[in-house]
């Protein structure tokens, strides 16, 4: 039985406002129990009860006699996050905390164990905390607890800081055993910030769902989020995901004070790149396709691409999963699961007569089909798919059922696209070993690094971005006979940086 279901059974909801959270919250980022709340159809202390017993925790009864049984047996209590848990000598465990999100958690990941969990209220705590601890403890046990509900969201906004600094694309935060282990990836590669002992492991992961749009109460069951710190100009993209050790937590750091980066010519391209990107948004239609693999960047690519627009004069409609990048010059519409799919969501936006269609990606055929319908009525369409040759996107979409005529007229570009690892211009070393024909040699990075504020172990915090792209006549004489003339694959692209530095030689010949 859901939650809804029993508060429907319990007759603390009728079965059509229990219809009507449950449609609203396809559309909010909210818990069941707290949209019925916000909505006014429960009052917050009868969502407490309900909440109690559908977990299956035991009111708060004779929790100070139980206590005085640990005393007299001499068990020790331990403080954990912002609760008091004591474990008897068959090791059952006791959990003591004020009411709140992190307990409830705690009882519902618990409850197939032989555990016990107590939530009381502030006035029952003080109680409590009396009868734990001696005079002489209680004052710090308070302060302690006290400091605790606090500092788990200072050490959250402070990693969030900190990944924003050292521009961090991702947070990983990994629930072991016996710690909590807290990384950064930092140009592609992860990196050890901090790791938290066992007691404060459950405290900060309950508060980094939290503040990062998570679930709070179910367990056992991934999920997505976002979040935005106006403070830090940051928005956050959550997701948890179950495992032996309680929930892991990756989030995706998106430093909103970079979108005046997100121009084409600050992208780090050659001229002749950035003059092909420019040609094919100044299309009054047709299709121009950024393909790559996850975390390439080819979001932001798009995104430059509409940046170079004058949006003023043009109607430029989004349609993505989940929404990247803000923006008050477009409409931007979001898929919701089971009401607004890519292949829906177009049909509605081809009839709101759109200039440019962003679709965050091409997935299947239908959402293919109905792109190429939209350029050959006079749209310009810009999308991403997944292949790592801008040449295997015409084959990826000839598989997806466009014929090559429809082809031939509407694919004005493909772009396959990597990120890799940049080396530091301050210290970055000669390598012997692969000599060039003109004498100078490949570039590798120095391990030591050097005192340049931008460089981590030769590498610079910025990665290079290397594209490989065709145009509308080389994909016409592909279909024709695949011979096309001047193609040059991405793995040579990646060797071109490589060739002026920019790019270590191993880095280049890991392009596939």
């Amino acid at each position: 039985m859901k939650f809804g279901e029993y508060l429907v059974l319990k007759k603390l909801l009728s079965s059509d406002e229990l219809m009507e959270a449950l449609g609203m919250q396809e559309c909010l980022p909210a818990k069941l129990g707290r949209l019925v709340r916000d909505l006014k159809m429960i009052e917050q202390s009868d969502l407490n009860l309900a909440l109690k017993e559908f977990l299956k925790i035991e009111k708060l009864k004779s929790a100070v006699t139980l206590i005085e049984d640990f005393k007299e047996k001499n068990i020790q209590p331990q403080l954990v996050g912002n609760a008091i848990k004591v474990e008897d000598e068959r090791g059952v465990s006791f959990y003591f905390g004020k009411f709140c999100d992190e307990l409830l958690e705690n009882a519902e990941k618990e409850n197939k164990k032989i555990n016990e969990i107590y939530m009381i209220d502030k006035s029952q705590w003080l109680a409590i905390i009396k009868s734990f601890f001696s005079d002489s403890e209680e004052e710090a046990v308070r302060e302690t607890l006290k400091e605790n509900e606090y500092a788990y969201k200072t050490m959250f906004l402070d990693l969030l800081e900190r990944a924003k600094t050292e521009k961090a694309s991702d947070i990983h935060i990994e629930p072991k055993e016996d710690e909590l282990l807290i990384r950064f990836r930092i140009i592609g590669e992860l990196t050890t910030i901090k790791t938290l002992d066992f007691s404060h492991r459950d405290g900060f992961l309950s508060e980094a769902k939290r503040l990062s749009g998570l679930p709070l109460v179910v367990t056992g069951k991934d999920g997505d989020g976002e979040a935005v710190f106006p403070a830090l100009n940051v928005k956050v993209r959550s997701n948890i995901l179950p495992t032996k050790f309680g929930s892991g937590l990756c989030l995706r750091v998106n430093d909103m004070d970079k979108a005046g980066e997100l121009r084409i010519d600050k992208m780090g391209l050659s001229i002749d790149a950035v003059n092909a990107f420019k040609k094919s948004i100044g299309f009054k239609n047709g299709v121009v396709l950024i393909s790559g693999p996850t975390g390439s960047g080819k979001s932001s690519t798009v995104y430059s691409l509409v940046m170079e627009m004058d949006r003023s004069k043009k109607k430029i409609i989004t349609l993505e999963d989940p929404i990247e990048h803000e923006s008050s010059d477009m409409l931007q519409v979001p898929i919701v699961k089971d009401r607004i799919t890519f292949n829906s969501g177009l049909r509605a936006i081809l009839r709101h007569d759109p200039d440019v269609i962003i679709v965050g990606e091409i997935r299947d055929e239908e959402t293919a089909q109905i792109c190429f319908k939209a350029a050959a009525t006079g749209h310009l369409v810009i999308s991403t798919i997944h292949t790592n040759d801008a040449m295997n996107v015409v084959s990826r979409l000839r598989m997806l059922g466009i014929t090559d005529d429809i082809l031939k007229e509407n694919l004005r570009l493909c772009v396959a696209q990597t990120l890799l690892k940049r080396l530091c211009g301050n210290c970055s070393q000669k390598t012997e070993d692969i000599p060039l024909k003109d004498g100078t040699s490949f570039m590798k990075a120095n391990s030591e690094g050097c005192n340049v504020e931008d460089c981590i172990g030769g590498y610079s915090r910025k990665r290079q971005l290397v594209v490989q792209m065709v145009n509308q006549k080389q994909i016409t004489q592909f279909l024709d006979s695949e011979d096309v003339d001047n193609y040059r694959t991405l793995k040579e692209m990646a060797l071109e940086y490589a060739q002026k530095g920019v790019i270590s030689y191993e880095d280049a010949m890991s392009v596939a």
